[in-house]
Parts: structure tokens; C-alpha cells; sequence
């Protein structure tokens, strides 16, 4: 497992290579001591074929780097985010969002002795700890924020609470903010009255840890209810008066929401999966740091009609036909038995369906230009239903794309009879249905190694096909598949989602907790970032003209969410999140087969399909 130095250098490097150059990069190297001579062999890219890339410089520093001690390597990146500091003031927030998720400790480097370090241009004499302290104070504005004095109030209860009670200080105290905690500030033999008196009068922020018990606590009879109920009478006796503090609820457990704070807004930290997150949440509150969007609003939905209730299935998925209001629906199914494919038309009173197609099964399903249905089987392979008809003209079987299932994502070319899809081993296929011929078969991985290609997106500028596995943008020319480029947008993480936008070149990729959006370009540009409504951002899609932006998120635990967005700048439209009325075949509890589950936008961006369980809802762009 990598040390918290290991990991936050793996996540700096994206923000390294944005924010310095090459030789800024091969310079910050050399002030933290490590051995240049060792990196004289790269030299700068002036043309394709001849030097080196940023990435590989920083490959090669980050070997150098795993070769240190630890305390060594500590103030190696700790110079590094110094050197980034400097020269991207306005990268603040992203660069300690990564120092934080990388476990970084920067007071670690004050138990560090006191040593001059070697090379550097900073001021002659300056020792590890006056570097680290610097970097603290531009990371976290000591001035403004370790003034910002915390009090942390809970019930002791067992070992477990006790010590995520303690993880949260100090995560806290690791991002600047001065936490307190009694299990530090009380000796043996100090009172503990004395202790909560003292801290809570001279507190900015009460942070209340809300479980069972404590509530029990904080509402118990007069008598009753110690320490906990103490402190949030302190608490409340403070604000009665008057006095500029905040008293903020830390949901941990429980789902009853003690009195004094019942109208107030809480910090949800009852998910250990979502820690990080809140985590992040909770700081950005306590710092100021949360940015309001601009008020931009390029259109409202408004609810327009519904379609497929007679199918009567409770899994349906819309997609529209290119250049129509028309729309395919259909049963989603991963592995059979059967699955109904219908065509509804558009007419002036709401849809006709015209034609219906039972098919094998249907896991996920796009349209051609000229009404051509591509329906994937992503445990069998591809089928292509002929537009007039709806019968099978041509059928690539998995056999032809890989000895492994499955087929994990799909593009189409639009100009030509091809699809391209995605395996979870790393492969792209492009098929051409009507010659029947694989364009190409590649894998882009180690063979044999599971590397999920999530999702596809075609650049037609540039005539390549993008995705991006591990948070990795892949170029990948459309003719031949090789590989035109490759590029590092961020830390390693798991990536889902993802859409581009021809019109705009806005590019958004989606991952487990939040989607990216950025200017695609040599180098990509961050644009902005939003939190998904659930984990893990399975579908996005941009409207064409580049307006809206749709993400669709969730896992099936209690059901998926939808959002539609300003794509120039993230600002919510109208969201999606309901439970819709199911069949009388709906499974007891099946929240998942009921909630939204695909997104589709008209190629002139008026109208918006949703599939909402048992029915597919057309929303018009007002």
C-alpha cells in the first residue's frame, strides 16, 4: 500500500503538469534534492517524434522519488506543492482537495529536524519545518482559518465511535482547520467542567455528533443527560445572547435529529463510503472556500407527455432517432429471456407506437442516422434491426469481439455503418455491419488484465474515438485504433461516464463521486466540477447544440437520480429523482426497476426523454 507522500503525489501529478513546465517541473526537482543527472536524458518534446512528454519526466520523477525514505520523500512533494503555490496561487483549493484525499499530513514534516535543504532557491538557511509551515499557511490561509477555533461535542460511547470521533479532528486539523478534541485537551487531574466551559465560550463553530445516544443525551430530563447536554446548553446560551457562533450537526447515526438543531442544516457522515466527500463538503463550509454559480438559465423543462406504459414492463429505456422527435423504447435486459424494441412516432397530439420487435434481450441501444437500430448484447454481442422493417440485417457475436465477456460501452460513427464497442479487458472492436468486416481489434491494456472501458464518445473534428479508463484520456484514431494520444486529467480513480460535445468541445467525465467537465485540447483545461446526486455517474449526455448537459447517477441502492444542467456552467435546471408508479408485476422493495434509468436528448435539443420505470417522460425545453 503507498505512504500518504506516494499517494498525494500520485494525485498532484495532474495539477504538476498543468500548472508548471517542463523545465519548471525538471527545476522543482532539483530543489528538492533529488539527483538531476538522473533525469539529464529528458530533454523537452519540441517535435512528436524527438524529447520527452511532462508525463514521462514525471514518470521517471516519480521513480526517483519511491526510491527515497519516507521522510525524504515527504519534503520532495512538500516542495513540490510549494513550487505549484507559487506560481498557481489561483489552484489553492484544488491542490490541498488533493493533499487532503492523499492522507498528506504537513504538520508530519515539523518532527523532521531542522536541516537546511540542499539545492533550493529559496532563502538561504530555510529548514524543512519553515517550508512546510509556509506551505501550510498557503494552502489553508492560516491567518484567517487556524483562527476559526472548533469544538467538537459527542457522547462517548464505544471504542469504534470513540475513534472515528478522533479521525474527523484530525482530518480537520490536517486541512487547517483548529479542532478540539477533549481526549487531547484534558490531562489526568483537570476538570472537565472547567475544560467545556472555557473552549465552548471562546469557540467559532460547535460541531455536534449526532447518534442515538447523544440525542437521547442532548433531550434528556433535568439531571440528566451529562456532559453532551452540558455543552449544548453552552452552546445554545451563546447564540440565545446573541453571539456570532455556529452550531453545526455531524449526522454520524440514527435518524431521529436532536430539538435545538432540528432546522438546521447537517453534515451527513452516516455513509463511510461517502466520507471523503462530506469530509471535503464540511471543510469548503468551515473555510468559506463554496463558490455560487452565476445565475444562467438557458431554458426550463416542463413535463410534456409520456410514453410505453403498454408495454408493461417496469425497465424501460428511450432513445431518440437522429433529425426526429421519434423515439425507440425498449425492455433493458442483460440476459433475456426476451425483450420488447418498439418505434413510437411523434405526432401532433403526443406519440403513436407504429412498429413493436421481440428481440433475444437488449441491454442498451443506439439509433443511426437513417433509422437503423444498433441494440447491444453485452453478454452476447451486437444486433442491427433494419429501420423499416425492425428485422435482424446483420449480428456480430461476442465470439468476434473477445473470449471474455462483457461489452461494457458503444459509440457509432455517424457518418458511416459502424460501431464501436468497449470491453471490460481493455479492448475497442469497430465492426461495420454492412460488409460485415472488423474495421479494427485492439487492446489497449495488458492482455488478460481487467480494465473497464466504461464509455465512449466520438470527437468528429479530430476523427477519433475518446475514453477514458483510470482517469487517462485516450485519443484513438477512428480508421486504423491506434493511439494519438494520451493524457492524465487528474489522480487515478475509478472513471464511468462519459460525453463530449462536438459544438462547444466541452468534455465530462464521470467517476464515483463527482463529474469533470473540461475544454477539450492538447492539453485538456479544467472547466468545472459538480458532485453526482448518487454514486457513481453511469450515463451524461450534452444536448447538441451545447447547451444542456444531463448526468444520470446511481448504483441501484435506493434508486438513481438525474440532473440537467447549464453546460457552460454546471448550474442545476431541474432534477430527477422520484420513484414512478411501477406494473402489477413491480417486486416488493425493487426501488431501482422504478427510478431513472437512461437519458436521451432530440438532435435539436427541444425535447428530453427519461426512462422512469414503467414509462418513458418527454420533458420540453420551455
Amino acid at each position: 500500500m503507498p505512504s500518504s507522500s506516494q499517494e498525494t503525489w500520485n494525485r498532484l501529478r495532474y495539477l504538476i503538469k498543468e500548472c508548471l513546465t517542463f523545465a519548471e517541473i525538471k527545476d522543482a526537482a532539483g530543489q528538492a534534492g533529488l539527483p538531476l543527472h538522473q533525469l539529464a536524458h529528458l530533454q523537452q518534446r519540441r517535435l512528436p517524434a524527438h524529447g520527452a512528454s511532462k508525463s514521462e519526466l514525471l514518470d521517471e520523477i516519480g521513480v526517483l522519488l519511491d526510491q527515497l525514505q519516507e521522510s525524504d520523500r515527504r519534503q520532495a512533494v512538500t516542495l513540490f506543492i510549494q513550487v505549484c503555490l507559487i506560481k498557481h496561487p489561483d489552484r489553492r483549493t484544488e491542490i490541498s482537495r488533493e493533499v487532503l484525499r492523499g492522507g498528506f499530513d504537513l504538520t508530519a514534516t515539523d518532527e523532521l529536524e531542522a536541516t537546511e535543504i540542499p539545492r533550493t532557491r529559496v532563502a538561504e538557511g530555510t529548514t524543512i519545518r519553515q517550508v512546510s509551515s509556509s506551505v501550510r499557511g498557503a494552502l489553508f490561509d492560516n491567518n484567517t482559518i487556524r483562527s476559526i477555533k472548533t469544538f467538537i461535542s459527542y457522547k462517548w460511547q464505544d471504542d469504534a465511535h470513540n475513534k472515528w470521533v478522533e479521525k474527523l479532528a484530525t482530518d480537520l486539523r490536517r486541512a487547517g482547520i483548529n479542532a478540539i478534541l477533549d481526549r487531547w485537551e484534558v490531562r489526568f487531574g483537570d476538570s472537565f467542567t472547567d475544560y467545556m466551559t472555557s473552549k465552548i465560550a471562546e469557540a467559532d463553530v460547535v460541531l455536534f455528533v449526532m447518534t442515538t445516544k447523544s440525542v437521547e443525551a442532548a433531550e434528556s430530563p433535568k439531571g440528566q443527560g451529562g456532559a453532551v447536554k452540558f455543552e449544548m446548553q453552552m452552546a445554545a446560551a451563546r447564540r440565545i445572547a446573541g453571539e456570532k457562533m455556529r452550531l453545526i450537526p455531524i449526522y454520524r447515526e440514527g435518524q431521529k435529529t436532536a430539538a435545538h438543531v432540528r432546522d438546521h442544516r447537517y453534515a451527513d457522515f452516516r455513509d463511510d463510503f461517502q466520507y471523503e466527500q462530506r469530509l471535503l463538503e464540511l471543510i469548503e463550509d468551515l473555510r468559506g472556500d463554496l463558490q455560487i454559480p452565476p445565475v444562467s438559465h438557458p431554458g426550463r423543462l416542463v413535463g410534456h407527455t409520456s410514453i410505453g406504459q403498454e408495454l408493461g414492463d417496469n425497465k424501460l429505456q428511450g432513445e431518440f432517432i437522429p433529425r426526429t422527435h421519434d423515439l425507440i423504447v425498449w425492455v433493458e435486459s442483460s440476459d433475456g429471456p426476451k425483450s420488447q424494441v418498439a418505434r413510437y412516432l411523434a405526432q401532433d397530439a403526443g406519440y403513436l407506437m407504429e412498429l413493436m420487435k421481440s428481440v433475444p434481450f437488449a441491454t442498451r441501444v443506439k439509433v443511426t442516422l437513417n433509422g437503423d437500430i444498433v441494440i447491444v448484447q453485452e453478454r452476447d454481442g451486437v444486433l442491427v434491426l433494419d429501420a423499416r422493417t425492425m428485422s435482424v440485417k446483420a449480428r456480430l457475436p461476442f465470439s468476434r469481439v473477445d473470449d471474455r465477456p462483457f461489452i461494457r460501452s458503444e459509440t457509432l460513427q455517424p457518418d458511416l455503418p459502424i460501431v464501436i464497442v468497449g470491453t471490460d479487458y481493455g479492448k475497442l472492436v469497430a465492426w461495420n455491419w454492412e460488409s460485415d468486416e472488423i474495421v479494427f481489434n485492439k487492446h489497449y491494456f495488458t492482455p488478460g488484465k481487467v480494465e473497464w472501458i466504461n464509455s465512449l464518445a466520438i470527437d468528429s473534428q479530430q476523427r477519433c474515438v475518446l475514453f477514458v479508463v483510470n482517469n487517462v484520456l485516450f485519443r484513438i484514431q477512428l480508421s486504423d485504433g491506434q493511439i494519438l494520444q494520451k493524457e492524465e486529467l487528474g489522480a487515478p480513480e475509478e472513471t464511468s461516464g462519459l460525453a463530449f460535445c462536438n459544438v462547444n468541445r466541452l468534455l465530462a467525465v464521470g467517476g464515483l463521486m463527482e463529474t469533470r467537465v473540461y475544454h477539450l485540447g492538447v492539453p485538456c483545461r479544467h472547466a468545472y466540477t459538480i458532485l453526482n446526486g448518487r454514486p457513481l455517474a453511469q450515463e451524461i449526455r450534452f444536448s447538441d447544440d451545447g447547451q444542456l448537459l444531463a448526468i444520470l447517477s446511481g448504483m441501484g441502492v435506493g434508486g438513481n437520480a438525474a440532473t440537467v444542467r447549464d453546460a457552460r456552467t454546471g448550474a442545476v435546471l431541474r432534477g430527477f429523482s422520484d420513484v414512478y408508479p411501477g406494473s402489477s408485476s413491480t417486486k416488493a422493495n425493487d426501488l431501482f426497476s422504478l427510478s431513472v434509468r437512461s437519458i436521451s436528448f432530440s438532435d435539436d435539443g427541444k425535447l428530453l426523454a427519461i426512462g422512469e420505470g414503467g414509462r418513458i417522460g418527454i420533458y420540453a425545453r420551455a
